[in-house]
């Protein structure tokens, strides 16, 4: 009778253990699934201690609990997306700001181009007017130069 139910007890303990077994089992399971979910940065460590935690709320829970640190409250995403739209927005302003400066740029340049071209060809036109010129001069014959030029 002293053996069967020390057998007894014994066949409990184990029955307690290979439950508990299977709880810690799953609580591994969940949090490995958790860290695959979050990846190699999900991780929130601690800047005062070696600890890391899966979620940021766990971390500062820590950092008020063990450091007396109040950390400041935790975005929702639709905070980060808004911060982020935002970003963006500022920075696609800056792009527009930056093309239009280079834009204005480029039509002075061309403007520029445009002038100096007007300008080549006029003295260009200059050029030929005069050299047509010379040449009727240099037909005229010696005698009617003469007269002319005695005039």
């Amino acid at each position: 009778q002293w053996y069967q139910r020390r057998v007894r007890v014994k066949q409990k303990e184990l029955t307690d253990c290979k439950k508990e077994s299977r709880k810690r089992k799953k609580m591994i399971a969940v949090y490995q699934s958790m860290l695959n979910t979050s990846g190699v940065n999900g991780f929130h460590k601690c800047t005062h201690c070696e600890k890391a935690f899966v979620s940021a709320p766990f971390l500062a829970s820590h950092l008020e609990r063990r450091h007396g640190i109040v950390p400041p409250p935790i975005q929702n995403t639709e905070d980060k997306l808004r911060i982020a739209n935002e970003e963006l927005e500022k920075e696609l302003q800056s792009i527009k700001d930056k093309y239009k400066d280079i834009d204005e740029q480029l039509k002075g340049a061309q403007e520029t181009r445009e002038k100096s071209e007007a300008l080549r060809d006029s003295i260009l036109q200059q050029q030929l007017q005069q050299e047509e010129a010379h040449k009727r001069w240099l037909k005229i014959p010696r005698s009617n130069m003469l007269r002319r030029l005695r005039r």
